[in-house]
């Protein structure tokens, strides 16, 4: 499980959206994922600290990112989490050592040169053309050194290169159906997470058919967890069956598996009966540990000495810990060690007696001493019978102060009157009392005046202000109720509760008064304030609020002055317009002042710096910080797949260059080109008819082709002669093997042998003469555009076809690799051409077959149908559609303006407006609509307001233009007649259709 979607379900765990067997299971694989990163960190620092910090480096930077996954790790709830597998005796992992990761994270913010390892390894991925492996060499780079510019710009650079090719490979493998390896660059590419890869419809598709395979192997999976779970139940392992079911639920989590009825109600079955013994392990778990640590602390209270010298409360605090002990032995039924606990019972039993043997000689001495006083205190029993009345009084008197009785306290200090006002302690007692009676009828007193001063206001004569303060003083009034005692609350609350209705009748009177009046400005302010938002731009909106200012100052005065009357309605709609006009106002200003900023750019780049802060401002979506890129290179998400490669290589011909010939020939390329050019054997070729004499009807002149000319040598022989000829004969594995042919006549009688006769140079020779020339033997370079070697192979007539198909085969291999850098791809009947070759020859004609047609006498007559003339030239061709993307390239997409609050266009530069117009949609796509040619010459100082869209483009999206459409192009280059144009039509075979949303 990725670390994310572990944190995840964790966290739904913690939220009780869980099951017993997945929170075990979550508990094994997250203290396997912080012990992994342990170790990792635990290497790391030992690298560091042997000064090897390249190798910490690499480890810590090795996928996935050691300091990234150990903040995943980190968590908030993790605390909680780790609590949660304590309860439940759970695995959990110790503690990451902060120290460590502050050590590892040391290596990263440096100032590193491009001597650095890192700078190595980028150059070697480089060489390698392994654009992943670099752009993750990249990424380490600024993680380790932020500020290094160049590596930021190479990343862009790099990404944005190689952002369609791999897209394209994705394609290209779903195609074919080669999921595992397409499987596998979609790893390689989130890990890379390359900008705009992840939003190409050949990334999401693969990501789903991954998701699915991996969606159906977890069912496969969970199914056959679930099929070893079942006989387990009938032998009763429920251990052996609780990792499987803890399985089958984590799958159907991480994978949206749905079970059938049958199965599920299988898996409630199955964790029912599991969980069921598990929960009774667990409680025997618990039961043994409670008795092992009863029997530990009987065994140490029975074998513990005791001190010679004790006091009682010392053998009393040790005799009742004992006893706890003992208690908590017998309540676990027999379980503990039942010798140990009779040995604590008769320890028990004998500190006890001990004790009771002390009482006993201290009770003893008690009594006589009191037979001796008895007499003494007959003589004071009558003086005594006094005190304890006085004490009963006393007593009552705290009790009424703690109760807060106040009317049975005043009754209590008018029946004691002066009694036993000669005793000290008890005139302090009746002070105190008396000091509490008089702070309480002060308080209702003060009450209850109050009360009646608020109730004595007149209704007529009252003003919103003396309302406001009497409405204030009932608030002190209802906070001091509680300060009252119980037994007068009730006439305070009631003294409360008049003064209450009688402010109610004040605001009456006062609120037929005041609120029509105030509802009216409430009624101007509003009509004012709509008028304000129906302007039509911002800053005239902007303008007219802050108008309004003095008006709303005026009425939050009064409203503020007679709230306390304004009816509930009427205050509330006061409050709404006053809080709505408040954040129009800042909106509209703030606004206002953004636009007039961003109508100063008239670039792109100045644009999207001034928009940042208006989007940080919450005045422009967020979309569009978030989609820079795509205003930046546009043509990725406009422009189609097939299109976006030609439009690449135009934008990127330097001037100067030849067409279709990259600068520098890769090592495969020039291996190939060299097998090609340097076939010598092929650039001597003569070719000869072989006949065997005498002629006959059986006896056939064959061709064969010889390495060079034939050496003759004529021999006279008695009236005759003999004819020696030798030649290198031509082998169909490419060498030649050295022959001679005889041939002899006497006297004019029949000649007999073998004659070659006929040869010439054959024209397959001249021809590869003539082609090698496309490659320089001594750079090891191919000089001329495989474009045009292509032609002149498809051009020469009176060779075999056979040849002809073997070097186009070839010279296609040559291209495969790079066919826009070649030109491939600009010649549609290249291609096509190409594919309808392949379809003939399956690509496995070899370098001798044209020698031995008879291998291909099947295929032969539509190989000479497929170089059959008039042919279009490929190099024309390509370079037709090169010159249509050059003029689409230069400028491409200019920036135009923007779309301002109103949803109209605002353009910030002269250009007339044209084409295509190319803005951000709110859900982050981008569009194209057509613009009308008349908007430029409709423009006037005056129109402040813009232009409509028929897109609805997000409110402050930069607008581009595609300066020239593709039609126009291909007009204003002179497209050659004689060649085909697209059968879509150009603009629909350029952009995307699915970007374009009107017209």
């Amino acid at each position: 499980m990725h670390t994310d979607k572990l944190i995840s379900r964790i966290k739904a765990v913690l939220n009780g959206d869980s099951g017993h067997f997945e929170i075990q299971a979550l508990a094994i694989e997250y203290a396997d994922m912080v012990m992994h990163v342990r170790d990792r960190l635990e290497q790391c620092v030992a690298l560091i600290r042997a000064g090897n910090d390249y190798a910490a480096l690499q480890v810590a930077e090795s996928p996935p990112p050691l300091l990234d996954t150990a903040a995943q790790l980190a968590f908030f709830d993790a605390p909680e989490w780790i609590n949660l597998c304590r309860e439940k005796n759970l695995p959990y992992p110790t503690k990451i050592d902060q120290h460590h990761v502050d050590l590892v994270n040391s290596l990263y913010g440096k100032q590193i040169s491009e001597s650095h390892p890192l700078y190595r390894d980028y150059r070697q991925a480089i060489r390698e053309r392994d654009d992943l492996k670099a752009l993750a060499v990249l990424a380490s780079i600024l993680r380790v050194n932020p500020g290094d510019k160049n590596a930021r710009a190479e990343t862009f650079r790099l990404s944005q290169k190689t952002r369609a090719n791999y897209i394209q490979k994705l394609e290209d493998l779903l195609t074919d159906g080669s999921d595992a390896e397409a499987f596998e660059l979609l790893d390689a590419l989130e890990r890379a997470n390359i900008p705009g890869v992840a939003e190409a419809p050949a990334f999401q598709k693969t990501r789903e058919r991954r998701e699915k395979q991996e969606r159906d192997q977890a069912m496969v999976e969970a199914l056959d967890a679930l099929k070893q779970a079942a006989p387990l139940y009938e032998t009763n392992d429920w251990q052996a069956a609780t990792p499987l079911l803890a399985r089958c639920r984590v799958l159907e989590r991480d994978h949206r598996l749905v079970f059938d009825d049958l199965t599920h109600k299988q898996m409630e079955m199955l964790e029912n009966w599991a969980g069921k013994h598990q929960s009774e392990h667990a409680q025997n778990l618990a039961r043994q540990e409670a008795v092992r640590n009863a029997d530990n602390e009987l065994s140490t209270l029975v074998n513990a000495p005791l001190p010679s010298r004790i006091t009682r409360t010392s053998l009393k605090g040790f005799s009742l810990e004992l006893q706890q002990a003992i208690a908590q032995s017998e309540n676990l039924d027999g379980d503990t060690d039942q010798k140990l606990l009779k040995a604590a019972r008769e320890r028990h039993r004998r500190i006890e007696g001990k004790i009771q043997r002390r009482d006993i000689a201290f009770v003893s001495g008690i009594a006589i001493s009191l037979a001796a006083l008895v007499i003494a205190g007959m003589v004071f029993y009558e003086s005594r019978t006094s005190a304890d009345r006085r004490e009963k009084v006393m007593a009552r008197m705290d009790e009424l102060v703690e109760t807060s009785q106040l009317l049975e306290a005043e009754d209590l200090l008018k029946s004691i009157g002066n009694r036993w006002e000669s005793n000290e302690e008890f005139h302090s007692a009746r002070g105190r009392l008396e000091s509490w009676v008089n702070d309480k009828r002060s308080k209702l007193s003060i009450l209850l005046n109050k009360a009646e001063q608020i109730k004595g206001q007149p209704v007529n004569a009252s003003t919103p202000e003396s309302l406001a303060k009497s409405r204030a003083s009932l608030a002190t009034l209802r906070q001091s109720l509680e300060e009252i005692s119980p037994d007068t609350r009730t006439e305070a609350s009631t003294a409360v509760f008049e003064a209450e209705a009688h402010l109610q009748e004040i605001y009456k009177r006062l609120s037929a008064d005041f609120s029509p009046t105030f509802a009216a400005r409430l009624d101007d302010a509003d009509k004012l304030f709509a008028n304000a938002l129906a302007l039509p731009n911002p800053r005239l909106r902007a303008q007219a609020l802050d108008a309004m200012a003095p008006t709303m100052v005026k009425i939050n005065e009064t409203g503020q002055r007679i709230e306390s009357i304004l009816s509930d309605e009427v205050s509330t709609r006061w409050k709404t317009l006053r809080d709505n006009i408040i954040a129009d106002t800042t909106k509209w200003d703030r606004v206002a002042n953004a636009e007039v900023t961003l109508a100063g750019a008239t670039n792109l780049e100045t644009y999207l710096e001034l928009v940042r802060p208006v989007v940080e401002q919450n005045i422009a979506n967020k979309v569009i910080t978030a989609n820079e890129t795509a205003f930046i290179d546009p043509v990725e998400r406009l422009v189609s797949p097939l299109a976006r490669k030609l439009w690449r290589v135009a934008e990127q011909h330097s001037q100067g260059a030849t067409p279709f010939l990259p600068a520098e020939s890769l090592p495969g390329e020039m291996v190939e080109a060299s097998k090609l050019a340097q076939s010598k054997i092929f650039q001597r070729l003569w070719r000869y008819s072989l006949q065997q004499l005498p002629i006959s009807a059986t006896n056939k002149p064959v061709t064969i082709y010889t390495v060079g000319q034939s050496k003759n040598e004529r021999l006279p022989i008695g009236d005759g002669f003999e004819l020696r000829q030798e030649v290198d004969v031509l082998q169909a594995d490419g060498t030649s093997d050295h022959r001679v042919y005889n041939m002899r006549q006497f006297g004019g009688r029949e000649a007999r042998g073998e004659l070659l006769s006929d040869g010439n140079p054959a024209p397959e020779s001249n021809f590869l003469l003539r082609f090698s020339r496309f490659y320089d033997r001594n750079s090891g370079r191919i000089t001329e555009p495989l474009l045009a070697t292509l032609d002149r192979i498809r051009e020469t007539q009176n060779i075999s076809a056979l040849l002809k198909a073997y070097l186009q085969q070839e010279i296609l291999r040559i291209t495969e690799n790079r066919p826009d850098e070649w030109g491939i791809i600009f010649s549609p009947t290249a291609q096509k051409d190409a594919t309808a070759l392949a379809q003939i020859t399956q690509n496995s004609i070899t370098l001798n077959d044209w020698l031995y047609p008879e291998r291909w006498a099947d295929r032969y007559p539509a190989l000479q149908r497929h170089y059959a003339p008039p042919q279009l030239s490929y190099m024309q061709e390509a370079s037709a559609y090169f010159r249509v993307f050059q003029r689409l390239a230069k400028p491409g997409f200019v920036f135009v303006g923007y779309m301002n609050s109103e949803g109209r266009l605002h353009q910030s530069t002269k250009h007339i407006l044209t084409g295509y117009l190319v803005g951000l949609t709110p859900d982050g796509r981008l569009a194209t609509c057509v613009a009308d040619k008349s908007l430029g010459e409709l423009r006037t100082e005056d129109s402040t307001r813009g232009f409509l869209v028929s897109v609805p483009f997000v409110s402050y999206s930069p607008v581009l233009m595609l300066a020239t459409t593709p039609m126009e192009a291909a007009k204003q280059v002179q497209f050659p007649e004689d060649v085909p144009a697209p059968v879509s039509g150009w603009d629909n075979f350029v952009l995307a259709p699915a970007v374009s949303t009107g017209n």
